[in-house]
């Protein structure tokens, strides 16, 4: 008999045992970037109203108004909101500056976050000059001449060695 004759005594299917009722396992990475992102719309909107309040309460140059905002700009950088992170880490930065001074390791901080946010974004014309000041205003306050040694960034640059281990 033909084979499409024969008469076969298969099981009827059953459902795979993979089959999951939870989204994220059915749809993978298009579901987790969806729940990241609202994550990280929820964590936006949170910090935004405690910038508000804080800034109602203590001024906007306070420490605790710039210290939330930083933290506002560092989750539009991990939400790949690039120019809303640049846009809020220049209000830290300028923020830095007119309350601690330009020399301030806060200030300096606030100006490198900036600058590798730029960095980040491949806007090299823009972050080098930022960076390239972070490191020599640091040298200074450290009293050390960085940009020369193997810690500074020619010295990253010939012996391969992380930011992380920069003095």
């Amino acid at each position: 008999a033909p084979m499409w004759r024969r008469k076969t005594t298969a099981s009827p299917r059953k459902k795979s045992s993979s089959f999951s009722k939870d989204p994220a396992a059915r749809y993978g990475s298009v579901y987790s970037t969806v729940s990241a992102m609202e994550e990280w719309q929820k964590q936006m909107k949170e910090l935004e109203n405690q910038i508000k309040d804080m800034s109602e309460r203590h001024g906007p140059l306070h420490a605790k108004t710039l210290t939330l905002m930083n933290q506002l700009a560092q989750v539009h950088r991990e939400a790949n909101t690039w120019e809303e992170a640049i846009q809020v880490y220049h209000e830290v930065h300028d923020g830095c500056k007119k309350a601690l001074g330009e020399a301030h390791p806060y200030t300096l901080a606030s100006l490198s976050n900036l600058g590798n946010c730029l960095f980040e974004m491949d806007r090299l014309e823009e972050a080098k000059p930022l960076l390239e000041e972070t490191l020599q205003k640091q040298s200074h306050l450290r009293g050390e001449k960085l940009l020369g040694s193997k810690s500074g960034s020619r010295g990253l640059l010939k012996h391969g060695k992380p930011m992380s281990s920069v003095g």
